[in-house]
């Protein structure tokens, strides 16, 4: 395989520099009176002076944080949210590019690529243990790129970019280390043009299908479209690919589900801007909600309220029936968005690098 494209972190930085201007994506929400949240606790593991964040996951009791260091090596770092204590850190071997990490079966896995072979590791960050990785049996030979998430129920979604054809998406059983299942992205006619085909993101719906956000090549064939797609429990197709931001060459970031089916996404313009958007099932259309900096961010939605954690670093609280922001707090004026989650006694998880990796956890 390929290396893999540059971690959100690093185009975070590149997208700082850019000037803030009005385009398209222009949202409509509003910040209105927005209240303030309020931050619980936060902790900088003393680990992450080195390297950059390129995937959160939270699972109730644990922040796992997987870190990649700028001179090429990868190491996950266990975090408490309730007490800010490091429980647990490990070294992944040097030839490692991780896409996510997933507890199933009770066992920490982290999925990706191990020399060049896809695989899932199998890890025990309590004792700092990387016991081995076993290959996914049944992932296209001509496999250049992918992208996981783990799904509620302990399974795994990868979407994967081809060097021989359109990209698919597959279904994998941790247990077995083995796909399920697999199915070309419905793309439909934009798949047609010349260039590379992107997968950007991959995220469960509450209802078992599958939403998929990607780039394809315009037509000037030096800009991209940010797509949606849908799939069903099946991985059959569930309706048209959806355009986020016609007319204009763009790319999605960050990507979360809601209970109705009811996708969001950050679209960024190439002018400049960019806006929290909203698909729901059966619709062709992207409703825009809120303006954000244009930057990649993360997405979570909580018992119905939708949150964003985006760059310099802000957390923004939006309701999602016409993007009205509920609450806000500026994490720091300076750095990268790298992960929300929810902690097990129900409040927010944020993950985001201001100089160094910091966790906060804060009252909904």
């Amino acid at each position: 395989m390929s290396p893999r494209r540059l971690p959100v972190a690093l185009l975070a930085l590149a997208a700082a520099a850019l000037p803030a201007c009005t385009s398209s994506v222009a949202g409509q929400g509003s910040r209105g009176d927005a209240a303030p949240l309020t931050v619980l606790t936060s902790t900088t593991p003393t680990s992450s002076t080195a390297g950059l964040v390129t995937g959160v996951t939270v699972t109730g009791e644990e922040t796992l944080l997987l870190v990649a260091d700028p001179y090429g090596g990868t190491g996950l770092t266990v975090v408490s949210p309730a007490t800010g204590e490091v429980t647990g850190e490990v070294a992944l071997p040097p030839d490692t590019r991780a896409d996510t990490v997933l507890v199933s079966g009770g066992e920490t896995l982290v999925a990706g690529e191990y020399g060049s072979v896809h695989g899932l590791g199998r890890v025990d960050p309590s004792l700092g243990r990387f016991a081995g990785s076993v290959p996914v049996a049944g992932l296209p030979g001509d496999a250049t790129d992918t992208v996981a998430a783990a799904t509620p129920d302990g399974g795994l979604l990868v979407g994967v970019e081809r060097s021989g054809g359109a990209p698919v998406l597959v279904r994998v059983d941790p247990a077995a280390a083995q796909v399920t299942a697999t199915a070309e992205l419905p793309l439909g006619g934009l798949a047609d043009g010349e260039g590379r085909i992107g997968v950007e993101a991959v995220a469960a719906a509450p209802d078992g299908s599958v939403v998929v956000t990607a780039v394809v090549p315009r037509e000037d064939g030096d800009t991209t479209t940010a797509v949606l797609v849908r799939l069903g429990a099946d991985l059959a197709p569930a309706g048209d690919p959806v355009v986020l931001l016609p007319g204009e060459g763009s790319a999605p970031t960050g990507l979360a589900v809601g209970p109705d089916g009811t996708a969001y996404t950050v679209v960024a313009a190439d002018s400049g801007s960019a806006a929290v958007v909203a698909v729901a099932p059966g619709t062709a259309e992207a409703q825009t909600l809120l303006p954000v900096d244009p930057a990649p961010a993360a997405l979570a939605v909580v018992d119905g309220e939708l949150w964003v954690l985006h760059d310099r670093v802000v957390l923004t609280r939006v309701d999602p029936d016409g993007g009205t922001v509920t609450g806000e707090l500026s994490l720091c004026d300076d750095g990268t968005a790298d992960g929300l989650g929810v902690a097990g006694d129900g409040s927010l998880v944020a993950v985001a690098t201001c100089g160094r990796a910091t966790v906060w956890r804060v009252g909904r």
